[in-house]
């Protein structure tokens, strides 16, 4: 009877602990199943997994601060994410896992759609610095002089694909920006990351970031849904630049695409969000 009651009670945690939202789809909205618990057998295997990226990718970062001492130094690095960082998406027959810190968790959850809130003259500015002043106004977190830095550092999501518990296929890193440059009419833009992709986006019909634009957002988390779609469910294809870029186009309506542009770092096999754009379809 105990072993009966345990199961039931495991069971309704189960249930209780998913949550039901919509992603887009090619016009149509798909349910997701978003379960909170990943059991100790997988979370091993995706630790070990993130383990070894993360190493790669510190040691690239770095790497690349000897060729050219501009770019920044990473001192230290997440090496892994906690078990109760993770959650599980269950998406068209399809098992994805993301983890997140927990200042990119609570930033995009909670920060964010405070900040705008409070703050909403600062948001649309074309002034990058301007949306970091609000985010940190809203919840400070250490000096502002430093916040930029311990934003645009070591914050960031991993989403994955898990077939049998076990990460497979490709591996996409966001962060919130990857640096912050002065735009042509000389005040601060969002290169790469996150807050570039919001700048297309809107919510309560306030820019998420330095510019605004007609689409609208739920929620910011909101974002998860089209990067979800972007990258795990169109074909990527390879754009050259100044280097190698590969690219996604989702359709958002009749005549409208999102293109998705992700960069790859081959030492880690990691992709990171480098930009998103909208467009005419063909």
């Amino acid at each position: 009877m105990k072993t009966i009651i345990i199961q039931l009670w495991q069971r309704l945690l189960d249930v209780c602990s998913e949550v039901c939202f919509y992603i887009s789809d090619r016009y149509s909205y798909h349910k997701i199943k978003f379960k909170k618990r990943i059991d100790d057998a997988d979370f091993e295997k995706l630790h070990e997994y993130i383990e070894k990226k993360s190493e790669a990718l510190f040691n690239h970062e770095n790497n690349v601060h000897k060729k050219n001492p501009q770019h920044k130094k990473q001192t230290h690095a997440h090496i892994g994410l906690s078990r109760d960082k993770w959650h599980l998406i269950f998406y068209k027959k399809r098992i994805f896992a993301i983890g997140a810190t927990r200042v990119f968790y609570d930033v995009i959850h909670s920060t964010l759609p405070r900040a705008i809130e409070l703050h909403k003259e600062k948001f649309g500015t074309r002034n990058a610095k301007d949306v970091l002043d609000a985010l940190y106004e809203t919840v400070p977190e250490g000096s502002r002089e430093a916040f930029d830095d311990f934003l645009g550092i070591d914050n960031f999501a991993y989403i994955t694909e898990l077939r049998n518990g076990k990460p497979v296929g490709k591996l996409l890193r966001v962060t919130f920006f990857r640096q912050i440059d002065p735009d042509p009419k000389g005040v601060s833009e969002f290169t790469s990351g996150v807050f570039h992709a919001y700048k297309h986006f809107t919510y309560k019909g306030v820019a998420l970031s330095t510019v605004k634009e007609n689409y609208s957002l739920s929620h910011p988390s909101q974002i998860f849904r089209y990067l979800i779609n972007g990258f795990f469910f169109c074909e990527l294809y390879e754009e050259r630049r100044d280097k190698p870029f590969w690219v996604a186009d989702m359709p958002v309506g009749p005549k409208r695409i999102i293109k998705f542009v992700f960069h790859h770092e081959a030492n880690s096999d990691t992709y990171s969000v480098s930009s998103v754009s909208k467009r005419n379809s063909p």
